[in-house]
């Protein structure tokens, strides 16, 4: 078994499987504002070009996308719901999964891949 930090470096054809693809497109949680004058909750300019990177993407790969955030705040939107809204009104997409317990990047991943597997998508391994 290789140390953490060789794993970590190994490029997405070292990793998966020859001949495999993956089964769907992460898209990892960012950030939210507030809107001002009472506006809703929106991702911020960062999130938002990181999702419409993940739409181009799943459209040119036809995977699937599947994204995932908690709620930054105690009464705050998840941002899976933020996304996912953004996705469905904004790029005509529907994620194969909406991720919006998390509060860790850990639990993004664990959390995602739960979701994925009771949708019968498999898991984030390639």
């Amino acid at each position: 078994m290789l140390p953490l930090q060789a794993e970590a470096v190994k490029t997405p054809e070292q990793v998966r499987p020859p001949g495999r693809r993956p089964s769907w497109s992460p898209w990892p949680g960012g950030s939210a504002r507030r809107g001002s004058s009472g506006a809703a909750e929106t991702l911020s300019p960062l999130s938002m070009q990181r999702l419409r990177y993940g739409a181009w993407l799943a459209r040119r790969t036809g995977l699937p996308i599947a994204v995932t955030g908690g709620a930054l705040e105690q009464e705050a939107t998840p941002l899976a719901v933020l996304a996912a809204h953004v996705l469905e009104t904004e790029h005509g997409l529907q994620p194969i999964v909406a991720e919006a317990a998390s509060d860790t990047t850990w639990e993004n991943g664990w959390f995602t891949a739960r979701l994925l597997e009771q949708a019968g998508s498999g898991t984030s391994r390639w």
